[in-house]
């Protein structure tokens, strides 16, 4: 057989094999009738029936149960670090927050900490003061504390945001995180994360 025919051949095999997967692969195949996937939030903006166990669920009304994110801080990892309190912390008051992020997320040393209750309602609000110099692309410890009322129960959620005095929206980013309640679960059994004066 001859070179040229050779390669004639193997074209043929590779446009064969081309085909086949083609068919049997399916590729370039699309499908329009494909739903976007549902979200926690998604089903509980459409009334779903909501969990109060931790970390929280919302059950849709054909049945589907989601789980909601406990941290989205892998996703920050670079840009900012919680070292207290953990998501599986119960928490009670005076709560204090502390961690590490880069100067940027500062603003004249500080940014904003929130804490919600069970039903999205603010509970307190403070700034996060850095520790160490916050002018800097480096990590800078920084520390919070909040008080609430003792009574929450259920589950909440502590939002570490970034100080964004631009007022650009494309620049707004938060670390976002859900925290339990120490309710009427006692002390003694649970993991709490609290105040502790030096």
């Amino acid at each position: 057989m001859s070179s040229f025919s050779g390669r004639v051949v193997l074209v043929v095999v590779c446009v064969g094999v081309i085909v086949w997967g083609a068919f049997v692969l399916d590729f370039g195949h699309t499908d329009t009738l494909t739903t976007p996937a549902l979200t926690f939030d998604a089903c509980v903006t459409s009334s779903g029936q909501v969990s109060d166990i931790f970390p929280r669920t919302c059950t849709t009304s054909d049945g589907q149960v989601l789980t909601e994110s406990i941290t989205n801080e892998t996703s920050l990892i670079d840009t900012i670090r919680i070292t207290t309190p953990r998501p599986e912390m119960r928490i009670k008051s005076p709560l204090v927050v502390e961690g590490f992020a880069r100067g940027t997320w500062f603003f004249e040393g500080s940014f904003p900490v929130k804490l919600l209750d069970t039903h999205g309602k603010v509970l307190a609000t403070v700034p996060a003061y850095a520790q160490k110099e916050w002018m800097t692309s480096d990590f800078v410890p920084f520390r919070a504390e909040l008080t609430f009322t003792q009574k929450q129960s259920g589950v909440g959620k502590l939002i570490l945001q970034k100080d964004n005095p631009s007022g650009d929206a494309s620049k707004d980013q938060s670390l976002t995180m859900l925290v339990h309640f120490l309710g009427k679960y006692s002390e003694s059994s649970a993991t709490i994360a609290t105040t502790t004066k030096q």
